[in-house]
């Protein structure tokens, strides 16, 4: 599985503890409904049942519809009830708030508990044999949920409008975090893939727009365009740097790299991701600049060794042709055959003579070289 389809799973996860959140906040407000129905009429209707079962002795089994719990002054404090969805139990205050309820239905089992206020503020449930736990703010948004099932489990965080903005969770050995915008949106996720860190960043339309990842042999850091595509990346690998630059449709276009002994390499590659031009600085001392052409091969060098430029062209077949260079401010032009044999040079000049003789020639000697490297003609 690919990091990109880990992340629409653990998408899909966030989705599912959201859902399940949103069930305990129902079953909560059916409990609150059932409990509305006419309890004086419940009331009177239980009373007269529990009469007519202890008439002739005292009952062993009372069966009823709904109990009602009361205190010394009459008041209603607690009622037990069957309603069509399940039977519930509720606790009330001297003034009739509610303080505690339970309930339980064909979907699960729930447990509510309230301020002084009669508010909900707390619920516990179990929903498909999955536990879930819910906080709600004084308004009845919900504030903080918690549940888990045979996956793993989650926690979500909601604003004061009841919208998730946070959610952190575990599934199997793998935790992740996610943070969202006002729009429910992620932008911000944090997970561990396999042992490795991974954070990456979405704009507000919700596309991956970056992504860091933090392995055991390097460190990465992509940006992505609207669509998707990664257009550039930062690689660094056991000390070794790498930038990249890719086109629209994805093809690496630029790339620079800084190696262990600081060596520095940048080179430019055309449609089909051959390098055209390459610029490598070796050393403090040795700098190198390549062209190449579209078969990939050295077209043109231009390099600077020891302070000593030197530009060399090179035939279709990687010979070179001719070299520029220049040595204690003396030029010298050089022309090679395709074997790459020097055939014509123009600047000061050692060489063979036609004799067999070691000769230095001038400065601005004009040389023509044979087949077998001895100066044919020279001027002047």
């Amino acid at each position: 599985m690919t990091t990109e389809e880990r992340l629409e799973a653990l998408e899909r996860r966030f989705t599912r503890a959201k859902r399940q959140s949103l069930w305990l906040v129902g079953a909560m407000a059916i409990v609150v409904a059932a409990l509305g129905l006419g309890m004086a009429r419940v009331w009177m209707r239980t009373a007269a049942i529990v009469r007519d079962q202890g008439k002739g002795g005292v009952a062993k089994e009372i069966r009823a519809t709904a109990f009602i719990l009361e205190d010394p002054n009459g008041n209603e404090r607690g009622i037990f009830k069957m309603t069509a969805k399940g039977p519930i139990l509720a606790l009330c205050d001297e003034d009739g708030r509610r303080l505690a309820l339970f309930g339980a239905c064909e979907e699960g089992q729930v447990l509510g508990l309230c301020d002084e206020e009669g508010r909900f503020r707390l619920g516990l449930g179990v929903a498909n044999n999955h536990p879930m736990l819910g906080m709600y703010d004084a308004s009845g948004h919900k504030a903080v949920a918690l549940g888990s099932n045979d996956a793993g489990i989650a926690m979500t965080l909601a604003d004061p409008n009841g919208r998730d903005r946070a959610g952190i969770g575990l599934r199997g050995d793998l935790p992740w975090l996610n943070l969202c915008d006002s729009n429910g949106k992620g932008s911000v996720k944090l997970l561990v893939i396999d042992g490795e860190p991974r954070q990456v960043l979405f704009d507000p339309y919700g596309k991956l727009r970056v992504s860091l990842d933090a392995s055991r042999r390097n460190t990465e850091l992509r940006l992505y365009d609207a669509i998707g595509k990664a257009y550039a990346t930062v690689d660094v690998n056991s000390g070794h740097t790498a930038l990249r630059l890719a086109d629209l449709d994805g093809r690496v276009r630029a790339v620079l790299d800084v190696g262990t002994l600081g060596e520095v390499l940048l080179g430019l590659n055309d449609e089909n991701g051959r390098v055209r031009i390459g610029l490598n600085l070796l050393t403090p001392l040795v700098s190198m600049a390549r062209r190449m052409n579209r078969s990939a091969s050295t077209s043109a060098m231009l390099e600077v060794e020891n302070d000593v430029p030197r530009l060399t062209l090179y035939g279709s077949n990687g010979t070179a042709r001719t070299t520029v260079g220049s040595d204690d401010d003396q030029a010298t032009i050089r022309l090679y055959d395709k074997e790459g044999q020097t055939r014509a040079t123009l600047g000061v000049e050692g060489a063979v003579s036609s004799n067999g003789t070691r000769v230095r020639y001038p400065e601005s000697s004009l040389l023509l070289f044979g087949p077998d490297g001895r100066v044919l003609w020279s001027a002047p």
